[in-house]
């Protein structure tokens, strides 16, 4: 008994929450799928892709070790 009047001296009784009026309760929001796919594209815009970049060639003709010589003299 004494645990129990000490419980509600230290953080109050019941019968003081009965006194006020009662809660609502709370309203359960209605989703939108239309104005949540335009929100969606709006922050997260289409990404795009350029355009293929061609492949440079190693056209260079190589040259053996008399070949460049020769070329030098």
């Amino acid at each position: 008994m004494e645990q129990k009047k000490k419980a509600e001296d230290d953080y109050g009784s019941e019968s003081e929450n009965e006194d006020q009026e009662p809660k609502e309760a709370p309203v359960k929001p209605e989703f939108d799928p239309k104005e949540h796919e335009e929100k969606f594209d709006e922050d997260n815009p289409e990404i795009e892709i350029p355009p293929e970049v061609p492949v440079d060639q190693d056209n260079d003709w190589d040259l053996g070790d008399d070949e460049e010589l020769l070329l030098i003299d």
